[in-house]
């Protein structure tokens, strides 16, 4: 867990079919997907029966050798698309926002299903390269998922997927991809590596021999006892943790989420002497509706901050040293001062809404936080497009921009303050009843802050 710091890339991830399992990504183990291959195969004939049909890189060797050389027969017994449209569960969900924070450097999968980097697409990440097959290892950046025996988007017959495939000119070319993705991290995890097959225990021994002695390994298994990879990866007592794929990536989210709500924290020093606020305010309950949400509701959070063009779901948070972490600091703090101004504890929902308890209802508020150096009025139309978005969009809330240039006018311009019921027409949607307000105004005056708690 203590590799789980972002920024530092510190950690690799070797993922194998064992994490497709669990719901809502549902792919038959490794076991179960051979042993519905060797069924399929030896009805119709392609192949007689194997020793051990649970093994699908046996099964694989059986069909090359009855049909020369070739797995196209076996490729086509496989739930390809299934594969290819895999739906991310929670833990490939943390992995992807681990990667987008720079936890993880790369990640090495040993499976043919695409549920991994779909996760990027729910997520609406960008800027993470995906090696298909070790023909692209050229093209390689700091950050990878890499297929190591082929992905589904392939075809069959690049697959490495028999017991042969690991000789020659793979293998030399595969000790170059482990040179450059597992080589350059402390900390290597192996998780759903499921049962022993040949082709998974050699690779994950031929990994193991390439890794420096000060590289840590670690083993995530659901069953209790030492599994046959800890042999195969030489693992130290207690570096195999009992527990599924999910719970061990839900333990990594929950310290990487602490680990960004501390840089949160230590940045509000800073945040209050430039905004003049006070220091009592209890911004610590807000983080404990964001520990609610966990990693990934967190980053929608964040992403409901910002820019709705974007279409992320989960952009990458800021380190300390960069700007745009006093920015998520900053409101923090204000929503913190809501609780105070209010004197209720306020909630808030991971699309960027903070419902604020009143004696006649409850006021909702969206926080914009604008691009730097954008005008207000600008900034004023994006929170607007930002707030028609959500799907809560009615009557009633007030858009709080902030992080924009002040509004042209010395003071607050007349349609900042007016009432609900004083709404200017719009063209195209007729009557704007949504009020928005300039966040320095609000801290600067007891009438705003009282329209919004």
């Amino acid at each position: 867990m203590a590799a789980a710091m972002p920024g530092d890339q510190r950690l690799t991830l070797v993922i194998g079919a064992g994490c497709s399992i669990e719901h809502p990504t549902g792919m038959p183990s490794g076991g179960d997907l051979a042993e519905q291959a060797h069924q399929k195969l030896t009805l119709t004939r392609v192949i007689q029966a194997v020793a051990n049909p649970r093994d699908l890189s046996k099964v694989a060797d059986a069909v090359k050798a009855a049909n020369h050389g070739l797995q196209a027969a076996l490729i086509d017994v496989l739930p390809i698309d299934e594969m290819r449209i895999a739906k991310p569960n929670s833990g490939y969900l943390i992995a992807a926002a681990m990667q987008i924070d720079r936890v993880v450097g790369s990640t090495v999968s040993l499976n043919y299903d695409q549920a991994g980097i779909n996760a990027f697409s729910v997520l609406g990440a960008g800027g993470i390269k995906v090696v298909h097959g070790i023909a692209d290892v050229g093209s390689i950046r700091p950050q990878n998922f890499v297929f190591l025996h082929g992905s589904a988007a392939l075809p069959g017959e690049d697959w490495v997927i028999g017991t042969d495939a690991l000789d020659g000119e793979w293998i030399s070319t595969w000790r170059e991809v482990v040179a450059q993705l597992v080589l350059t991290t402390p900390v290597v995890v192996f998780a759903g590596l499921g049962s022993p097959a040949a082709l998974l225990t050699s690779t994950v021994s031929k990994i193991r021999a390439a890794l420096p002695g000060q590289t840590a390994s670690y083993l995530i298994e659901p069953a209790p006892g030492r599994s046959d990879f800890a042999d195969a990866l030489a693992l130290q007592d207690g570096h195999q943790l009992t527990c599924g794929w999910c719970e061990f990536m839900d333990s990594c989210a929950e310290v990487l989420l602490g680990a960004h709500l501390q840089n949160v924290n230590n940045t509000l020093p800073v945040v209050r002497l430039q905004a003049g606020t006070v220091a009592n305010a209890d911004v610590e309950s807000v983080f404990d509706s964001v520990r609610q949400m966990g990693l990934v509701g967190y980053g929608r959070l964040r992403a409901s901050w910002q820019d709705a063009s974007r279409g992320q779901e989960y952009p990458r948070h800021p380190v300390p040293g960069e700007p745009g972490l006093i920015s998520i600091a900053d409101l923090f703090q204000f929503i913190a001062e809501l609780e105070t101004w209010s004197g209720e504890s306020v909630t808030v929902e991971d699309s960027g809404i903070v419902n604020v308890p009143t004696a006649t209802g409850t006021k909702r508020v969206v926080l914009y936080s604008s691009p730097a150096a954008t005008d207000f009025e600008e900034a004023r139309t994006r929170a607007l497009l930002r707030h028609s978005s959500l799907a809560t969009s009615a009557s009633g809330v007030i858009v709080v921009v902030a992080h924009s240039n002040p509004p042209r006018a010395v003071s607050p311009p007349a349609d900042i303050l007016r009432e609900e019921d004083e709404s200017s027409p719009d063209v195209l949607r007729g009557p704007d009843p949504t009020t928005v307000l300039f966040l320095p105004y609000v801290r600067d005056s007891v009438t705003l802050q009282e329209k919004v708690a």
